[in-house]
This record gives C-alpha cells, structure tokens and sequence, in this order.
C-alpha cells in the first residue's frame, strides 16, 4: 500500500480532470466538493440541498456540521440524499482526496489524515487580501522567521488568516 494522499489544486473543474486522469491509471481516488458545488451525481443541484440553513449557520459564524447536518444523534432531515454528506461515504481502500485548493482553509476531519500533500500551485493567495479586495499578498512559505504550519496552527479559527504579522 502506498501513502494516503491529499492533492489540492487551484479549482474543483480541475479537481475533477485529476480524479478522472488518476482513476484511469487505476488509482482509488475521490473528488470532494463543497456544499455549494454542482453534485456530479445529481445534475442540476447543489451538493448540500440545504444551501439556506447553511448560509445562516456560515453567517453566524457556527460549525455548518455540528449546526446543520449532525448533531449528536439529531440528523438533517436530507442528511441521506446529500451530496455533500455522501461523498464522505465508503471511503475503504482510498487512496487519496483531489479538491480545490479552498478546502485547506476549512476544517475537513472526514478526509482523514493524509501522509503526503501535494499544492498544484500556490494556495495562500485564496485567503490574503489586502484591504482592496484587487490587492493580493504574497508570501513565501515562511515569514517572520516562522514556518506556515506554525503560523496557521495559531489561528484561533478555520477561515482566512486572523493573526497579523510584521513581516
């Protein structure tokens, strides 16, 4: 068996060419999507069919999981139809997750942890701003003297970059 992989890349189109050009060399990949995506499954819906619940839950800064599709034993009443929650679904044997690039700024426990992961591009430039929303930062992968790991595992929450840094 080889290392569990995840490989980030800089959109979900091409998140789904690389699980497409993986699976054809025959290796068990999946491709996943946030709730927002289009579901490959289900032409015409989104991934999450509870797109408003979850909406009030990202707006009000709430765990979307814990709020909207589980909580202890309460479950959304689409929890099974979902396509979000059935991606996570059977997973024995994987041998790796292909998503967009965003998914590293989120919390994604479902994916497991990955031996190796691979950035096709830079990922950093999907969270800094300036305060023109036309303005993007760019950093190396150590600041300030810091490596990134060490700066990200400081932040207080998923999402953009809340800790500021003189560099």
């Amino acid at each position: 068996a080889g290392l569990f992989f995840h490989y980030a890349v800089p959109t979900r189109k091409l998140a789904a060419e690389f699980g497409e050009r993986f699976r054809d060399k025959g290796v068990n990949v999946r491709v996943a999507y946030g709730r927002e995506a289009p579901d490959p499954d289900s032409p015409g819906d989104a991934m999450c069919v509870e797109p408003d619940k979850v909406k009030l839950a990202v707006e009000n800064k709430i765990d979307v999981t814990k709020a909207c599709c589980k909580a202890g034993n309460v479950l959304c009443p689409s929890f099974d139809v979902c396509g979000y929650q059935k991606q996570w679904r059977d997973t024995e044997g994987l041998d790796g997750w292909i998503f967009a690039a965003d998914f590293v700024f989120h919390r994604q426990d479902a994916m497991g942890t990955a031996d190796v992961v691979i950035f096709d591009e830079g990922f950093w430039q999907k969270q800094l701003r300036g305060i023109d929303p036309r303005e993007r930062i760019s950093l190396g992968l150590s600041f300030a003297g810091k490596k990134l790991g060490d700066v990200l595992d400081r932040q207080p929450k998923d999402g953009p970059l809340q800790l500021s840094f003189a560099i």
